[in-house]
């Protein structure tokens, strides 16, 4: 295998385009396209913001839903207990005692819905309205609600209005 690197002066200081020459598809191929992906999926796993005065990580993952409030976006994540949530949940229960809900917090920064968005997996966050984006991960279910609209019940309480004109997306995403 050779590896080399061209500069390419029609793409973005941000942007990278990785291209596999090969005679025919072989599994040293797919191997390679997997671990790429995979890096890629690792590098960008997580996001920076600025939050009241804090430059605060968050993991992509993490982020139930975003939605827009005046000049400021929303970002309700779950907060750091939620990972031991997430694997209680997922567990067999050694106890007869329930396992507690998830604790979502909300970080408010200046950013744009469409701009914030970029950086975000279009197999995972889905817009549901003009004003709110929403991790399918935690899509718990849909319920009909008013003027053609439904609402949205994700994980941790959350709930969000899906706009009737982007119900038929919604639905077609999920496979319904």
């Amino acid at each position: 295998m050779n590896v080399d690197f061209q500069s390419d002066s029609d793409l973005r200081n941000d942007q990278i385009r990785v291209v596999v020459h090969a005679a025919k598809p072989t599994g040293e191929v797919t191997r390679l396209l997997r671990g790429i992906a995979a890096l890629e999926q690792e590098v960008s796993s997580i996001v920076s913001v600025q939050s009241g005065g804090r430059l605060e990580v968050v993991r992509k993952n993490d982020i139930v839903a975003i939605e827009i409030d005046g000049e400021l976006l929303l970002l309700k994540i779950f907060d750091s207990d939620a990972q031991q949530y997430r694997d209680n949940a997922s567990a067999e229960p050694a106890s007869e005692e329930p396992v507690s809900s998830p604790r979502i917090r909300t970080l408010a920064i200046k950013d744009g819905l469409a701009h914030f968005a970029k950086c975000l997996s279009k197999a995972d966050f889905v817009r549901v309205s003009r004003q709110v984006i929403i991790n399918l991960r935690y899509l718990q279910s849909l319920e009909i609600s008013y003027s053609g609209n439904m609402m949205a019940k994700l994980s941790g309480g959350v709930t969000e209005t899906v706009s009737r004109h982007y119900v038929t997306n919604l639905r077609k995403l999920l496979g319904a």
